[in-house]
């Protein structure tokens, strides 16, 4: 059995290394947080520099909209700008400059002499070239954020810088101001050293205390022990009453448990269901995908369908005008026939003239021939044959010309019904075709429409199905976590069921406690 001193002794050395563990970790402490405190110097300092950018350009652009509403000219505006950014500070001593496109300083306010300077070639401590760089970021950018290199006045000596620039485009200026990194790590030295110094009091405190709290316990160890075993007698009765609510405790958690499992039977239940239903809609989702990529099809063949129909339509015009063409050209000729008729009607008004006159001649034949006598009768005879025939041949005139006469109407109105039936044809032909036309188009219209539309129903039933692919691994998903609850249920029921056998052993452990404590208190006393 371990003496007394022997465990003064050893929780004395358990102190020490406590102690020890305590400056280790301290150390390792300082070691982590040393990056953390430079990125966050650094960041701060970026940060206090891009809002400084800001505020600037926030004051330009209060110039330039006052000077767009017409309050002052943008001479002035510009004027204005360049005094209070060449004025304009921040952290004491930090200035901001500004460039146009051309790379000509505007502003300057650690350098006013350097205004009007072109900065085209001018160069960092490392060869960059500075304002290229800054009007790079503008135009490609807007803003943006640069570290460079500054010369020293001492030849090869360089100090890291990093910029902020904003491009003001009305005015084609780039608005920029920069910080030295090496005050950030002169801020991060004295942070550093801060803590350090902060870290190191805090174990020399821990360690002075620590080691006073060991004598303190080791003089009056004797004395604590006792109190400690008087609390021990109250807390092993709280104990046993602490042990007796588990025990109660556990009991209502079983049936809690069994209920909880009951109701995970019955959402698994509901799950199953919804992935029928799932299962459902996924088919007829496929059905639907299938029956617009089907109408899809067919309205690709109405379209070729339609445009061969057009093509007809274009052929069947192309005919018709033929077909026009051809009448109106027999109506040319028909108008050829009348005149020919009507030159044939004047040739046959000669013919009656002339029958008129030879009639005319033979009376006159008769009446001399009747002067004559006996020396007159052939003439005569002559004079009569020639009336004769005059006379059929005037008849045969008027009937010729009667005949030419319904001839030539029947021909003038043939030809006028013909051209008015010709221009009626070709004003209702023109009309139907273009209509028709008009209607194929419309149709083409209507199923190229179709066949969008069908594209897309085919497009968003593939989403859908996608949709449902994921809530099926979704449910599939949520089926696993249920059989993992329903075995987590089992689990925490046996486990209750056995921490209930653990409180029972708890109640009697209370008992030896007590006993334990009972002789401890003889052996202190």
């Amino acid at each position: 059995m371990v003496s007394l001193r022997e465990r003064i002794k050893y929780f004395f050395s358990a102190s020490v290394y406590s102690v020890l563990s305590s400056a280790v970790f301290v150390v390792l402490l300082f070691a982590v947080t040393l990056p953390a405190i430079n990125s966050t110097a650094r960041i701060g300092k970026n940060e206090s520099v891009k809002v400084a950018i800001h505020n600037a350009y926030s004051m330009v652009k209060y110039l330039y909209d006052e000077s767009q509403e017409g309050k002052i000219t943008e001479a002035q505006a510009k004027l204005h700008a360049k005094n209070l950014l060449q004025a304009l500070r921040f952290d004491g001593k930090n200035y901001f400059f500004v460039s146009d496109k051309n790379l000509n300083v505007v502003a300057h306010g650690a350098d006013p002499y350097k205004v009007g300077n072109n900065m085209a070639k001018y160069q960092d401590g490392k060869g960059t070239f500075l304002y290229k760089e800054f009007l790079k970021i503008g135009l490609e950018k807007g803003e943006g954020q640069l570290t460079y290199y500054r010369a020293l006045k001492k030849e090869g000596d360089v100090i890291e810088k990093t910029s902020y620039i904003k491009y003001f485009e009305p005015w084609g200026w780039v608005i920029g101001t920069g910080v030295y990194l090496d005050d950030v790590n002169v801020a991060v030295f004295e942070a550093k050293k801060s803590t350090l110094i902060g870290l190191m009091i805090c174990v020399a405190i821990a360690l002075g205390l620590s080691l006073w709290n060991a004598h303190s316990m080791y003089a009056n160890f004797i004395a604590p022990i006792k109190s400690v075993i008087r609390n021990l007698k109250q807390e092993y009765v709280e104990l046993e009453r602490i042990a007796n609510n588990i025990n109660s405790s556990s009991r209502q958690i079983l049936d809690v448990s069994s209920k909880q499992t009951d109701s995970v039977d019955n959402v698994a239940a509901a799950i199953t269901e919804i992935k029928s239903m799932v299962d459902s809609t996924r088919d007829n989702a496929d059905r639907s995908s299938g029956l617009a990529k089907h109408t899809a099809n067919i309205s690709n063949e109405s379209k070729e369908k339609i445009l061969r129909l057009v093509q007809s339509f274009d052929i069947i015009k192309k005919d018709n005008e033929e077909v026009i063409q051809v009448i109106r050209d027999n109506s040319v000729q028909l108008n050829d026939i009348s005149n020919t008729i009507n030159d044939i009607q004047e040739k046959t008004e000669v013919i009656s003239d002339i029958v008129f006159q030879t009639k005319l001649l033979s009376f006159n034949a008769s009446v001399e021939a009747a002067r004559a006598g006996e020396h007159g009768k052939g003439f005569s005879v002559v004079a009569e044959e020639i009336g004769g025939l005059a006379k059929v041949s005037g008849e045969s005139a008027i009937e010729i010309a009667t005949i030419i006469d319904e001839s030539t109407r029947r021909v003038k109105e043939l030809t006028d019904m013909t051209t008015k039936t010709v221009e009626n044809l070709v004003q209702v032909t023109e009309k139907d075709l273009l209509e028709g036309q008009k209607l194929m188009a419309d149709c083409r219209d209507a199923l190229e429409e179709l066949v969008g539309q069908s594209m897309e129903s085919s497009s968003m039933c593939n989403e859908i199905l996608g949709a449902l692919s994921e809530q099926e691994n979704g449910i599939a998903d949520v089926n696993t976590s249920i059989n993992t609850l329903n075995e987590s249920q089992w689990q925490l029921k046996s486990s209750q069921e056995s921490s209930a056998r653990e409180v029972e052993d708890l109640v009697k452990k209370s008992e030896q406690i007590k006993t334990a404590v009972e002789k401890l208190e003889k052996i202190a006393a």
